[in-house]
């Protein structure tokens, strides 16, 4: 069956489904770097799991198998490549992509893990957006998200055109949202969305487009809809983005930018 990619969301025949939550195992000694990340990752969305050892690791991809993995190159009792050997050895995980964030910018390091079969390699300090990319670059194409998506709830004031409701969202992401309701709109449906973001001092004035109606029964996600923002005009679309950067790192701009 055809899977399309549509916003931040897959299409699978004439159903849109949003993903479900995908696990990333995160391979990391240092501390003060693995809260960051962890903190970054698990506000896009995903599941994350820490290790700081290439034993571990292995027992942890063993038991969880995630769909990606970020690393150092030098770990507390070994260095990365031990663990690439540990995949391409293991038929059942020689698939899991390896991205490597270092703070170690040698090219003969970069070129040494590339070799040994990781899938990229990138230097710190690394910001959201490279490291969504990294993310969206090496993950199955069928997890594949176009646009930074964070998990946030707050309230939204939602208007289909006969009537205004306060709905809570899920997620809030640069292409859209995922509006919890037990009474769904129909696919297609065009609402007007007035979104008060925290820390900024006028909502946003927003349009959507229902892409696809969850069923809490057929899904991990609560009943609702996922939306398509339409009609974005450069300077929303651009505050969005810095918003969601700040938010996602903790830092939150103060007030909206100017026409």
């Amino acid at each position: 069956m055809m899977e399309n990619q549509v916003g931040g969301y897959f299409e699978q025949g004439s159903c849109l489904m949003e993903k479900i939550e995908k696990k990333i195992l995160l391979i990391e000694p240092t501390n003060t770097f693995a809260q960051f990340a962890m903190m970054i990752l698990s506000r896009l969305g995903y599941k994350v799991s820490h290790s700081t050892s290439v034993a571990s690791a292995i027992e942890m991809i063993k038991i969880e198998m995630p769909e990606l993995v970020i690393s150092e190159t030098k770990l507390q009792d070994n260095n990365v490549l031990e663990l690439c050997k540990f995949l391409k050895k293991d038929s059942t995980v020689s698939n899991i992509p390896i991205i490597i964030i270092s703070t170690d910018g040698l090219s003969e390091t970069r070129q040494t893990v590339l070799d040994s079969g990781c899938v990229d390699y990138a230097t710190k300090p690394v910001s959201i957006r490279t490291l969504n990319a990294l993310i969206e670059k090496h993950l199955p194409m069928h997890n594949k998200r176009r646009h930074i998506r964070a998990e946030m709830q707050i309230t939204a004031v939602v208007n289909d055109g006969s009537q205004s409701v306060q709905l809570k969202t899920l997620n809030v992401g640069e292409g859209g949202l995922y509006l919890v309701t037990e009474q769904p709109y129909a696919v297609g449906t065009i609402l007007s969305i007035t979104l008060s973001l925290p820390n900024l001092k006028n909502p946003l004035e927003l349009k959507g487009e229902v892409l696809y109606i969850n069923k809490a029964s057929t899904h991990p996600r609560p009943t609702g809809v996922g939306i398509k923002f339409v009609e974005f005009d450069q300077n929303t679309s651009i505050l969005f983005s810095y918003y969601l950067e700040g938010y996602l790192s903790d830092f939150q701009p103060l007030s909206p930018v100017g026409p």
